[in-house]
């Protein structure tokens, strides 16, 4: 590492809000800020617009009312296009990296929309079926109503499932399946004597996840590294946003509102929902602010030299410190590094070692060279990640390219 050069990289923040951990937090965990983007449909009536569900492009879907009808819509790079079924409620939940979309009409039935088309799923022998969320490989969780109540359901394939059928615990019924990864994690909510509640279903073991001291829980989707969002409703029948992730709850409140949902979020933590204001309701984008940590590039060499011509490895040393224990924090899996930061490069990484010889155990990591992107002229090298609290983490360190001949 460049002793001189060597920076830490942390994002600007328009409109941050340190997050509070409500149940398990640790004072080694980080918190992750977030910047809140109001999100409005132009035109839509009374301010009526609501955030549903983003992919792991930024591509966004949720719906709005017109003063006649609610509409969906797909919200790219800053553009709006409207989705709807012609005459009737449209309602988008859930957005895949395909772009893939699904949801429900006004006439009680889930779509699934499709380059411009839209395919009807309906439940065999429901009145009503909803879908919320979709997955990767296009297996889509929801609702549907039957002479017998209130279910949820897997669909995969063309093929129908109950999640009562895959839970099967007497005396428990599932009434909505709300969000689905590509592990095949379900969320939802259920009921059993005492009322209803949320759940987890991972690898056939069913895990009630309620908000403690909530009056309701409803989780509304999770992402590929199990991090799940929803609302809830306190005794004062307040709704608030939450993020469950590593087994702690947190608080999710756009600044000033009272009412605030979370709905949908993606691998980079990106979160959306709606919430109100004294004025209108409005959908929002909550981009996590990346903590920042300190790293070694290439350890023991002060140049950091990379030859772009290599088809080797580069190694990169996250230090740990004090308050952050990168050997145990840090979700590998998610670490990209590279000349912006998002390259997929990763190749492993190994055991620990005191690099910086502090007498603290740091991880070092190693990344393929010809997919870090980087160009001659590049002076610094970023690396990603997540924890396992689902704070995203930044560090930088300097860089120098050899120049291809």
């Amino acid at each position: 590492m460049n002793k001189r050069s060597g920076k830490i990289c942390i994002g600007l923040i328009s409109l941050a809000v340190m997050l509070t951990i409500l149940l398990g937090f640790s004072p080694a965990a980080l918190a992750s800020d977030y910047t809140f983007t109001p999100i409005d449909v132009p035109g839509a009536w009374g301010g009526t617009t609501t955030a549903t569900g983003i992919n792991d492009f930024g591509n966004i879907v949720g719906n709005y009312f017109d003063g006649t009808l609610t509409h969906g819509f797909l919200y790219v790079n800053g553009n709006f296009t409207s989705i709807g079924v012609p005459g009737t409620f449209t309602a988008p939940y859930g957005i895949n990296n395909s772009g893939e979309i699904v949801g429900y009409t006004g006439n009680q039935r889930g779509f699934l929309y499709v380059n411009g088309n839209f395919t009807s799923i309906s439940v065999p022998g429901s009145t009503a079926t909803q879908a919320y969320g979709i997955n990767n490989f296009g297996n889509i969780v929801g609702f549907y109503q039957d002479a017998l109540g209130s279910h949820g359901f897997l669909y995969v394939n063309g093929n129908f499932t109950s999640i009562d059928a895959l839970i099967n615990i007497v005396g428990y019924y599932v009434s909505s399946a709300s969000g689905i990864n590509d592990l095949g994690d379900i969320v939802g909510t259920y009921s059993d004597a005492t009322g209803g509640h949320a759940f987890l279903y991972k690898n056939g073991n069913f895990t009630s996840i309620d908000v403690p001291g909530a009056t309701g829980t409803w989780p509304t989707g999770i992402n590929n590294f199990g991090n799940i969002v929803g609302y809830y409703a306190d005794t004062a029948n307040q709704e608030h946003g939450f993020l469950y992730a590593n087994g702690k709850f947190t608080l999710i409140n756009v600044p000033g509102s009272p009412y605030t949902n979370a709905f949908g979020i993606n691998d980079s933590g990106q979160i959306v929902g709606g919430y109100n204001d004294a004025t209108a309701h409005h959908g929002f984008l909550a981009t996590p602010v990346a903590q920042p940590v300190p790293i070694d590039i290439k350890p023991g060499d002060d140049i950091n030299s990379i030859n772009l011509k290599s088809k080797g490895k580069i190694p990169v040393a996250i230090l740990s410190t004090e308050n952050f224990d990168a050997l145990s924090q840090i979700i590998l899996t998610s670490l990209t590094f590279g000349r912006t930061g998002d390259e997929q490069s990763l190749a492993f990484c190994r055991g620990s070692e005191d690099v910086n010889k502090d007498g603290l155990q740091d991880l070092v990591c190693h990344f393929y060279t010809q997919y870090t992107g980087f160009q001659y002229g590049d002076t610094v090298g970023i690396l990603r990640g997540n924890t396992k609290d689902g704070t995203l983490i930044e560090g930088s360190d300097s860089v120098k390219i050899m120049p291809c001949k």
